[in-house]
């Protein structure tokens, strides 16, 4: 669905004066919602539909878009943003020609319109800043690493530098230090710390078998992030409800790897307080073996 009312996003076009922008939306519109953040960026609502006007010979430009949502937004929720380049065209029709001795044109006119030349579109899913930290830091490893190959000269150089620094502030606002990570072709950097198992003794019995709870069926899917690491996997049960579980064990990557190539039948449980986690896979049975 559409970002909720409240959200703010800012259009970073370094080749173009926001000034230009201003004064070409005030020609052609008789009121908008544009302001300046600064002397190439853009500020307008995330919500409903804006038209952003450029000067003529822009269309070539690089540029930044980043999304501010307003407080209340919730984990779980999703929001669709849509980008679309539009530009005017028009068209001269043919002269008209009768039959006979005498040839009878037209009086010109032309026919104007506006065409799509370009759209793209992005899902925002909101999450936990845990969750979202390690992949950032990943990100941020990865962006530094590619703008040690962008020239100073390149029209690149300036939207890349205001992306590191949006990346960075990211990380910094979910509890990391962007100023430690390396940058990295592969966006290694280190793992977070799990917390140490914690021993029962005994007069702490572990945790009975009522708190858990168990789906079983088979595995369907396998889930990586943007680098290509392992993230958990997704089983369907044998009521047709599918269950998606986190995990980056590599040890359970081979495992659910194995039963969903093979198709066998496991049984997942986790703490019924945190339904996502696995804490144990049993395998029940494995496929019938084929029989000619």
């Amino acid at each position: 669905m559409a970002p909720p009312a409240g959200s703010a996003a800012s259009l970073y076009l370094p080749a173009v004066n926001s000034s230009d922008i201003l004064n070409l939306a005030g020609q052609l519109y008789v009121s908008h919602q544009l302001s300046a953040d600064d002397a190439h960026t853009i500020r307008c609502p995330a919500a409903g539909v804006t038209f952003i006007p450029l000067p003529v010979g822009t269309a070539a430009n690089v540029g930044l878009l980043t999304v501010e949502l307003p407080p209340g937004i919730k984990k779980g929720d999703a929001y669709t943003i849509q980008v679309r380049q539009i530009t005017e065209a028009e068209l001269e029709p043919p002269p008209i020609i009768t039959r006979g001795l005498k040839l009878r044109q037209r009086d010109k006119f032309t026919i104007d319109w506006r065409r799509t030349t370009g759209q793209f579109q992005f899902n925002l899913v909101i999450s936990t800043r845990e969750q979202l930290l390690y992949r950032e830091k990943r990100l941020l490893a990865w962006l530094k690493w590619i703008s040690q190959s962008i020239s100073t000269s390149s029209r690149w150089r300036p939207v890349w530098d205001r992306y590191l620094v949006v990346i960075g502030g990211r990380v910094d606002g979910f509890g990391g230090d962007p100023n430690t990570i390396e940058p990295s072709p592969t966006g290694t950097v280190p793992h977070p710390k799990l917390p140490k198992p914690h021993h029962h003794g005994p007069q702490e019995p572990p945790c009975p078998k009522e708190e858990r709870i168990s789906h079983t069926g088979k595995v369907v899917g396998l889930i990586h992030d943007r680098f290509g690491d392992f993230e958990g996997f997704v089983l369907l049960d044998e009521c047709g409800m599918e269950h998606c579980y986190h995990a980056r064990e590599h040890a359970t990557e081979r495992l659910v790897r194995t039963a969903w190539a093979e198709r066998a039948v496991i049984t997942v449980f986790s703490p019924r307080h945190c339904p996502k986690e696995p804490v144990a896979i049993v395998i029940r049975r494995a496929p019938e073996p084929f029989q000619h």
